[in-house]
């Protein structure tokens, strides 16, 4: 008589960080904290019957009771008779888009020719950006002359200006529903304005100015996102850099707005798929997490979009120049009490190499989280 077994559905994943893990529920685009020796209980759950992981269970085993009610509460697997016959998740990640983010400094000029760009890179997510003139009425023709383009996404950011209301947004989005976001930078406060009722499209007020700056983090806890897509691209790609690309105003091709390298000039290029052979075009592609000091420490590394400038230490080593606003080695955000940077905790990473002292983290996560 077959035994019913332990199996973890597939879309669950455990991701371990330095100090503790994060459980990502792709399926239901949802993730819960764990702590690492989580992890080996769900491996050792793998297959095993239900009075297997009972035995395994305090005070007879090494595993607090906790653990198993938390993983049947939240519905992290079934029982089954066959779990052979539920393969694991293919983590391979492939995409139709010769590009996948597109960003335009927006010239009139140019806009006949990106329209076509859009189409032969099957670009999804297009990110225009508006300088002062007629905003209305470019806004107006600029956005309509991509509604039959392949988009799945278009963000409008332009300088903040009293003849741009309400109205007159949503009477864009309606032209166009592919807008997720309008973006007024430079206003004199900030500001968030829903367009529509399900509270999917965006009208963003911020007094920030725009601009790039690669040693500045944007990563913050409030734009993280558990999504399938995001989450098997980061296996193997840089998140941010992987498929971009930025055109200013001027035609020159870069990686992205952050990156001062010009691999080129929209000029110059006769047929799209042309800058897929162009030197430096996707150098950054295939920089993972992975290996990058401190972000393969991290248990946010599968939900996180960061738009620092990797610099290359070699034999596929990377590291940034600037640090995260996360901490992963003592669990603290910037804002949060408690904090220490990367310098107080004797994390060194550099061009020369990366060092670490264990027994002075291990103390002060103790003192840390003892006060907590």
């Amino acid at each position: 008589m077959s035994v019913a077994r332990f199996k973890r559905f597939a879309h669950v994943f455990p991701v371990k960080g330095y100090n503790r893990a994060i459980l990502y529920d792709l399926g239901r685009k949802a993730h819960f904290i764990i702590p690492n020796s989580f992890i080996g209980f769900l491996e050792f759950c793998e297959s095993k019957s239900k009075e297997e992981i009972e035995e395994s269970l305090q005070p007879k085993g090494i595993y607090p009771l906790e653990y198993f009610q938390f993983m049947m509460e939240k519905e992290f697997g079934f029982w089954t008779e066959t779990p052979d016959f539920f393969p694991p998740l293919n983590l391979d990640w492939q995409s139709p888009s010769h590009i996948t983010n597109l960003i335009w400094d927006v010239e009139g000029e140019q806009l006949s020719t990106l329209v076509d760009w859009v189409k032969e890179l099957n670009v999804k997510a297009l990110h225009l950006r508006f300088s002062e003139g007629n905003l209305r009425s470019e806004l107006r023709k600029t956005i309509q002359a991509f509604e039959g383009s392949p988009l799945r996404s278009l963000e409008v950011a332009f300088p903040f200006s009293e003849v741009i209301d309400l109205p007159f947004l949503k009477d864009l989005l309606y032209d166009n529903p592919r807008i997720s976001m309008f973006i007024a930078h430079d206003a004199p406060a900030d500001g968030v304005d829903y367009l529509d009722e399900r509270k999917a499209h965006f009208y963003i007020q911020t007094r920030s100015p725009l601009f790039y700056d690669p040693n500045r983090c944007l990563v913050n806890r409030y734009s993280f996102q558990v999504d399938s897509e995001l989450f098997i691209e980061a296996q193997s790609h840089h998140s941010y850099f992987n498929r971009k690309l930025y055109i200013n105003t001027k035609g020159e091709l870069r990686n992205a707005p952050e990156c001062t390298t010009v691999f080129g000039n929209l000029n110059d290029i006769k047929n799209p798929k042309e800058i897929l052979t162009l030197a430096g075009m996707g150098s950054l592609d295939q920089v993972a997490k992975s290996k990058t000091d401190i972000c393969k420490d991290c248990e946010f590394r599968y939900m996180c979009v960061d738009n620092r400038l990797p610099k290359d230490r070699g034999n596929q080593q990377w590291y940034h120049s600037s640090p995260c606003n996360y901490n992963p080695y003592i669990s603290k955000w910037n804002d949060e009490p408690g904090f220490l940077s990367l310098e107080e905790c004797e994390v060194k990473s550099n061009g020369q190499g990366f060092s670490m002292d264990e027994d002075k983290i291990s103390a002060l996560n103790q003192r840390i989280w003892q006060k907590a």
